[in-house]
């Protein structure tokens, strides 16, 4: 089975997200903007917790959703930069490193985000 199979085909199966509904003004909306995007985030940090390069794929697909509610989220920049660190190959690393850049350039005081920076610079430069 596996986890793409338990996510739907590679994406995220959000129907519950979707279960909490906008209507009532711009307010509920962007209170249930915030709380989706939450959400996201919240099942990308579960899945990042599984040894799985399937999983780090469905958490990245998470936090697409996520910053297409908030394009502004650090945590989302950052627990995208770490799915993408998941693969190792330089294309990731690269797309990992413009990640936690921008994280860092929301939440210039993170050291998670500074931390992770630093490791994936380090491996960019070791695969030359």
């Amino acid at each position: 089975a596996g986890v793409a199979s338990a996510f739907g085909a590679g994406g995220v199966d959000d129907w519950a997200v979707e279960l909490v509904s906008d209507d009532g003004g711009a307010e509920v909306a962007d209170r249930v903007r915030t709380l989706r995007a939450t959400c996201y985030c919240n099942i990308a940090q579960c899945l990042l917790r599984m040894p799985s390069p399937d999983a780090a794929k469905v958490a990245r697909r998470a936090c697409d959703l996520a910053l297409e509610l908030q394009p502004e989220s650090a945590k989302a920049l950052y627990r995208r930069a770490l799915a993408w660190e998941v693969s190792g190959a330089p294309e990731d690393l690269q797309a990992a490193a413009r990640d936690l850049a921008r994280a860092g350039e929301l939440e210039p005081a993170d050291r998670a985000v500074a931390a992770a920076l630093s490791r994936v610079r380090s491996a960019l430069r070791a695969r030359g």
